[in-house]
């Protein structure tokens, strides 16, 4: 009888399995070129992309400032039915409204149909409420450079006075 397990070749592994091989990524096909279409014309609004079927459950919203710049970054997270969360970032301006938000993540399928009231009403209530913190922060700023101001005018005043 011939064994294997008797020769040193096959008991040290000089002669490993060489009947199993790789596997090769399949050999990729060059994309046909799409025909150019001149008289195509773009609307305004983009294509909805996909249709939300899934409902939000919860939904947080925050606005921040960008640290590099002022500019406003509004976050949403939602929390699906499914148990799956979803997290979108967009930069937001003064023109941007909390109804044409929700209706544009409807229309590229990021909520559902019937949440799009509730997520208008949500970025409603933060826009309004990072505009009270700024305004209430300019505020604060105004006073304490107007008490600074007083301030130096009340020293300068008295400096002045008693020397004389």
């Amino acid at each position: 009888l011939f064994s294997f397990s008797s020769l040193p070749f096959f008991r040290y592994g000089i002669y490993p399995l060489t009947a199993f091989s790789a596997q090769k990524p399949p050999a990729s096909r060059p994309r046909a070129i799409s025909p150019e279409t001149a008289e195509s014309v773009k609307s305004a609004t983009p294509e909805p992309l996909d249709i939300e079927t899934r409902r939000v459950v919860n939904m947080i919203c925050s606005v921040k400032p960008r640290e590099e710049n002022c500019e406003l970054f509004m976050t949403i997270l939602l929390r699906m039915e499914d148990k799956m969360n979803r997290q979108l970032t967009c930069p937001i301006s003064p023109d941007d409204s909390a109804v044409a938000l929700s209706h544009e993540l409807v229309h590229l399928g990021f909520i559902h149909e019937t949440d799009r009231e509730k997520l208008a009403t949500m970025i409603e209530d933060t826009l309004r409420n990072k505009q009270q913190q700024l305004l209430g922060a300019a505020a604060k700023m105004q006073s304490a450079t107007a008490q600074a101001g007083e301030r130096l005018v009340a020293t300068d005043g008295g400096g002045s006075s008693g020397s004389g």
